[in-house]
């Protein structure tokens, strides 16, 4: 009887398959980190485009300098966080297109161990057949030479 099939690389190929499950696992937390930072990023958008309306429906009642003082450091600092946070979204979508490349490297390492474990087991299943076609054959030539001798015998 034959023996089971058996992939040598088989360790490998689970090696490879947890490196890209992790690898999986830090693009969702980098996408998930992206996402965070453009909502705080929208987040001040709000705030400033709010502050911006509302500056408008009160700028006709200030008359007093240090207002405007006021009202323009605020806006300074709402660009200056928006800039920042512009910087922070930049940065955090190139490490997800970092790890998406990571992940799709780790990806093809594996399918190229998965092709060739499938190559390995059409091969076993191609001896295998061959095997049991062998052992037909001789099985069938058994039976046809005993019933030859049996029929000189008789």
């Amino acid at each position: 009887m034959a023996k089971k099939f058996q992939f040598s690389l088989k360790k490998v190929l689970d090696y490879r398959k947890n490196i890209e499950d992790e690898k999986a696992v830090e693009l969702k937390k980098q996408k998930s980190e992206l996402r965070q930072r453009q909502q705080k990023l929208t987040h001040i958008r709000n705030k400033k485009m709010n502050f911006l309306d509302g500056e408008k429906e009160q700028a006709e009642g200030r008359t007093r300098p240090y207002s405007y003082l006021i009202s323009f450091g605020y806006k300074t600092q709402l660009n200056k966080r928006i800039d920042n946070k512009e910087e922070e979204v930049k940065k955090s979508k190139s490490k997800v297109q970092k790890r998406r490349s990571k992940l799709i490297k780790a990806s093809k390492k594996r399918k190229i161990l998965e092709n060739l474990e499938e190559q390995r087991f059409e091969e076993y299943k191609e001896e295998y057949n061959q095997e049991e076609k062998k052992r037909l054959d001789e099985i069938a030539i058994r039976r046809a030479s005993n019933e030859i001798n049996e029929g000189l015998i008789q």
